[in-house]
């Protein structure tokens, strides 16, 4: 191997999901482009993570290994960025495949456009009993849910991260030094800190290029146990994101786009709090309700309507 070729540092992070780490590692080593480095992060796994991980790197020198108390999905992100040796960092979450060529295909990306920070692909789930039967989303009609936008129409990209993430995790593949320039990834957040990480990454103009080759596809598996959060958990993660995102949005120089951004912000932090009220309601959660029936009040200026409910949640 030349001492020019890039390296790619894939970062894995497991917890308790020994059953199908091996599955993940040994996919990673039919990649096309084999100049890369596997970071094993065990989470306080309590299963046989370290078992199928230790066995790995015994057999196979790019593979590491490297155990931390349980701190959550960021926090295990985080230590392998820290550790990772190569150039460029792959995301790839333990129980989730890559195609075949991806780094092959985006590092090639990399080459010819030099001011690209950041190739992203399109995604394919699949369920663990038909992995080759490849759907274009979670959950409802099956179509694609990625636009597809990047740099070249950098307000677009902004505004399409304000409403909603650009794609799935292990879809891009990013210079290391976006890590250095943007931060890593915020522990706070127990879900959605992929979206937030990305939308922090456009707002501090890093160039991102999508490319839709079939050979690039990130993977990502279907079943009872995977990494998705409950929807409560998603939303209460959202309205901290979507703090960060309005501080953000208040840095930008247009009058024009600030104020449209702003709105449109506030009106999907107002819905997540109208939700979540409705939702602790249900639960009988009557201060957790009462939180959230004060925020989206405080946005929407509907305080007629939050004396109303607050009296329904006293005296019901």
């Amino acid at each position: 191997m030349s001492d020019s070729t890039p390296r790619v540092s894939v970062v894995v992070p497991c917890f308790n999901y020994g059953h199908l780490l091996a599955e993940t590692l040994t996919d990673l080593q039919s990649q096309s482009f084999q100049n890369w480095e596997c970071i094993i992060v065990d989470d306080g796994s309590t299963d046989n993570t370290a078992e199928v991980a230790i066995d790995f790197s015994n057999k196979d020198s790019r593979f590491k290994y490297y155990y931390q108390k349980n701190a959550g999905l960021s926090a295990a992100r985080n230590t392998g960025i820290k550790n990772a040796e190569g150039e460029f960092i792959q995301l790839l979450d333990a129980d989730d495949l890559l195609a075949k060529d991806k780094f092959k295909i985006q590092l090639a990306i990399f080459a010819e456009f030099d001011s690209i920070d950041i190739v992203y692909s399109e995604v394919r789930y699949f369920y663990s009993e038909t992995p080759q039967l490849l759907r274009y989303s979670m959950e409802g009609e099956d179509k694609p849910w990625m636009l597809g936008v990047d740099s070249s129409n950098q307000i677009e990209l902004k505004e399409l991260l304000i409403r909603r993430n650009l794609g799935a995790v292990n879809s891009p593949l990013t210079r290391k030094t976006v890590f250095d320039r943007v931060g890593l990834f915020n522990t706070n957040l127990k879900s959605v800190e992929d979206w937030e990480f990305w939308f922090r990454c456009a707002f501090k103009n890093i160039q991102f290029k999508f490319h839709s080759s079939e050979g690039a596809f990130a993977l990502v598996r279907l079943h009872s146990n995977s990494m998705s959060r409950s929807i409560k958990g998603m939303m209460e993660a959202s309205t901290i994101a979507r703090l960060t995102l309005g501080t953000l949005i208040t840095q930008e120089v247009s009058n024009v786009i600030r104020e449209r951004w702003l709105k449109i912000n506030n009106n999907e932090l107002a819905y997540l709090h109208k939700q979540l009220f409705e939702l602790y309601k249900q639960e009988n959660q009557k201060s957790n309700a009462s939180k959230h029936l004060l925020a989206f009040s405080r946005i929407k200026n509907e305080y007629k309507f939050f004396v109303k409910e607050r009296l329904k949640l006293i005296f019901s």
